[in-house]
């Protein structure tokens, strides 16, 4: 009796939904990332124990000082005294034009921690000057808080 060749059945996995789920999970984490900007100017933030975060829907005005006392707003340098006021009127003004409401702005103020204490005055004033009198320290947290 002569046997057939039988041909023989491979077992094989089909990859096609494993490869689907990986470009959707793909596709999530590239949608929902947001990427945050490398700051221009680099300051070493005081440290402190307590703070609280802030939203990620928030418009910030970054107003940076850094070790020689030199003023920047959203990464501009500042040339002159009272163009701090002129700077941050103007951020707020082209934010509120983007559609971005008055509450959904806030104001930075990144120091270097061992700035003196008269630049924060001046930059504290200038802020006054421009009608903001509620603003933000940013500080580096502290190992083991919040």
């Amino acid at each position: 009796m002569l046997r057939k060749m039988q041909r023989r059945v491979s077992i094989r996995i089909d990859m096609t939904p494993m490869v689907d789920v990986i470009i959707l999970l793909l596709i999530f984490f590239f949608m929902t990332a947001r990427f945050k900007e490398p700051e221009a100017v680099e300051v070493t933030l005081p440290s402190a124990a307590a703070g609280v975060r802030i939203p990620k829907d928030i418009n910030i005005i970054s107003v940076t000082v850094d070790a020689d006392g030199q003023i920047y707003v959203n990464n501009e340098r500042i040339e002159r005294q009272g163009d701090v006021t002129n700077m941050v009127k103007r951020a707020r003004i082209d934010a509120v034009n983007v559609g971005v409401p008055l509450d959904k702005i806030i104001t930075n103020v990144r120091a270097e921690g061992g700035v003196e204490y008269s630049a924060i005055i001046a930059v504290m004033k200038e802020l006054q000057a421009a009608n903001i009198l509620v603003f933000n320290l940013e500080v580096q947290k502290e190992e083991g808080a919040w």
